[in-house]
């Protein structure tokens, strides 16, 4: 297994920057979860220099999985970003030693008021579920919050 995350750090380092996540942004990361069922939930914003970085993350059972599934839902909010619309993913495992169930995530783009796209929230469930218009409006409105907050504390 940790040969496995080795490698998807390789993958993604040249893209992707390592921060502390902002103590905000959790707590709207941990409502996004709480909101909607789903296990964890990652925030990214796309930084000056066009990387994708973490900003906000929770996992509500502290087994230490957030890293595998933040990579896992990287990639996620990297269609998010580029396509400027909400997405669902279902991710059945490939590897039963690696990943013991699937992944079902839902992410929204992050938009400034002139629409820009600052980031993507995504939240992740360890189960295979459709995700109801409920959670993506919860989502969406999370999502309005987070530019907020970004707006501020990146400015």
């Amino acid at each position: 297994m940790l040969e496995s995350l080795d490698r998807i750090q390789e993958v993604y380092s040249s893209t992707m920057v390592y921060r502390p996540t902002e103590p905000e942004l959790d707590a709207l990361a941990q409502s996004a979860a709480q909101l909607s069922g789903a296990d964890s939930a990652v925030m990214t914003r796309v930084a000056d220099d066009g990387a994708l970085e973490f900003v906000g993350q929770y996992e509500r059972s502290r087994d230490g999985r957030i890293m595998v599934e933040a990579q896992e839902a990287l990639g996620c909010c990297r269609r998010i970003i580029k396509r400027n619309t909400p997405l669902e993913l279902l991710r059945m495992p490939a590897d039963l030693e690696l990943w013991q169930s699937p992944l079902s995530m839902l992410g929204v783009p992050i938009r400034a008021v002139d629409d820009e796209v600052l980031g993507a929230l995504c939240v992740v469930a360890r189960e295979n579920r459709s995700w109801s218009e409920s959670d993506q409006e919860d989502m969406t409105a999370l999502a309005g919050r987070a530019a907020s907050e970004m707006t501020v504390l990146f400015a």
